[in-house]
């Protein structure tokens, strides 16, 4: 049994507008609960994540529901860049926030990490 660990994301005033949690699952699967912030709405979604941020490449997507962005890492070695620095690809759906997913992104690996 392990402990439950969520990452909240706020405003510039300090209001919570992003909640993530792990849930307990086989896989990964996270739960997503965020604030439409043109409506001032709630929303609670299930988030589910397919593959794995160990593995490189993973789906992200509304649970019983459509995929909503992919996203994918590498290691880069070029001219002009870090050697050894991993650079991160995110592909998404027509009409889905890119700031949330960017969010939901950086929350599915932290806890994919164990918060390292």
């Amino acid at each position: 049994m392990g402990i439950s660990k969520s990452f909240v994301g706020e405003d510039a005033s300090g209001k919570e507008i992003l909640k993530v949690k792990k849930k307990f699952a086989l896989g990964s699967s996270l739960e997503a609960s965020f604030t439409d912030t043109l409506s001032g709405a709630p929303t609670s979604k299930g988030i589910q994540l397919r593959g794995g941020f160990w593995l490189g490449s993973a789906d992200i997507l509304v649970i019983s529901g459509p995929l909503i962005a992919q996203f994918s890492r590498r290691k880069v070695d070029g001219q002009g860049l870090n050697p050894n620095k991993e650079t991160y690809i995110v592909n998404v759906a027509p009409g889905v926030d890119l700031v949330l997913v960017t969010a939901i992104c950086i929350c599915f690996e932290n806890a994919a990490e164990g918060g390292r």
